[in-house]
């Protein structure tokens, strides 16, 4: 999920939360898990809601001596975007100079479950990108034939 914009109005928000809450705590979590949930049982909200739960505790947890291996955080500097002169994260109003905020995060995620063992999932999300898109992408493998 990438955006054109940086924080505009926004930047004392956002130096409370950064990418990783914003975005990928709030909004890609959400896609995760309607992309990895086991078929509910009916459509009911408490059905639907139990099985994203499910995933979310499937979720492989990250030792903190690993994190490097499964994520990857940074910031917007300043620079040109469509031919105009373009602010840099540190530079936009209510800001800290010295600020260590993410506006971009990137994470690799594994779900300890039957169905998506040794599947990574990669969530990526960030701002002042070259060009606003979301997406999809999922790649199935080929079953192996039974004889």
């Amino acid at each position: 999920m990438a955006e054109e914009v940086g924080v505009e109005t926004r930047g004392a928000f956002y130096e409370q939360t950064g990418a990783l809450i914003d975005m990928v705590q709030n909004h890609l979590l959400q896609i995760l898990c309607m992309v990895a949930m086991e078929p509910p049982a009916s459509l009911e909200s408490g059905e639907i809601r139990d099985r994203k739960v499910d995933v979310l505790k499937s979720i492989r947890r990250i030792s903190a001596d690993q994190v490097s291996h499964y994520a990857v955080r940074g910031q917007y500097g300043p620079g040109i975007i469509n031919g105009v002169e373009s602010k840099g994260y540190r530079q936009e109003n209510g800001i800290a100079p010295d600020s260590n905020t993410e506006t971009f995060a990137a994470v690799k995620f594994y779900l300890d479950n039957e169905r998506w063992q040794d599947v990574p999932f990669y969530v990526r999300t960030g701002k002042k990108m070259k060009e606003k898109h979301s997406y999809i992408t999922i790649q199935f493998k080929p079953l192996p034939h039974s004889t």
